[in-house]
């Protein structure tokens, strides 16, 4: 990586040349003969600050990080990841380090079972759901008990092309429900409701992963 103590023009080329190669690296690994249209852009400045602008520029639906969980304190995520999951105005899908690509065949998503007020808060969600032929795994993060017919009202209507299940497990720690049906039922994406991002923050820290033995490998969609 570029080196500190240069000229704000040295570093610039020295990145542009550094990035370039990772760009490069990246188009031949994934991106040759597909039929995505891709463009690399590199801004020098605040990693959170640049995404944001980027966001605004490209007028982008969903950011995809990597997290490498440099910078972390405690946890899988490291700062940056954790600031732009808390600001964005869209879908932030977080990749740890050690995902691998497949097929998403199960999707757990924790559900409040409260009022959906905007119907594009799922759509990112549906049309995923939808192109990968993936099942829905609703778990239940409401504290009142067994999901009533009353509470599936608030999602069913999203849900008429998709196959779904229903889960309640019996704890009083969200996080520990949570983390014991990811431990017990094959999951390869996690998705949240920024409205309970910070409920289920600690399901990410080091010392829940450590108790549990979540794997750190769960790739998670954290919808606005």
């Amino acid at each position: 990586m570029p080196e500190k103590d240069k000229s704000p023009l040295m570093i610039k080329n020295e990145w542009d040349s550094y990035t370039a190669d990772k760009f490069q690296q990246l188009e031949d690994s994934y991106l040759t003969n597909t039929d995505i249209h891709f463009e690399f852009v590199t801004e020098i400045g605040f990693a959170e600050d640049a995404i944001q602008l980027a966001v605004k520029n490209f007028n982008v639906s969903i950011i995809v990080m990597g997290s490498s969980g440099e910078g972390k304190r405690d946890g899988l995520f490291g700062s940056t990841t954790l600031g732009i999951v808390r600001d964005s105005p869209c879908p932030v899908v977080v990749v740890p380090a050690l995902a691998t690509y497949k097929r998403l065949k199960h999707v757990a998503f924790a559900f409040d079972f409260k009022p959906i007020n905007k119907a594009n808060q799922l759509l990112t969600l549906i049309k995923l759901l939808v192109e990968q032929s993936s099942s829905l795994e609703i778990v239940s993060i409401d504290k009142q008990g067994e999901i009533s017919e009353e509470q599936k009202h608030w999602i069913e209507p999203f849900l008429q092309s998709i196959d779904y299940n229903y889960y309640f497990i019996e704890d009083n720690e969200v996080v520990k429900r949570i983390s014991t049906f990811l431990n017990k039922n094959p999951v390869d994406l996690l998705v949240v409701l920024k409205r309970n991002y910070t409920i289920l923050k600690p399901l990410f820290s080091q010392s829940v992963i450590n108790r549990i033995e979540l794997k750190p490998n769960l790739p998670i969609m954290v919808i606005c």
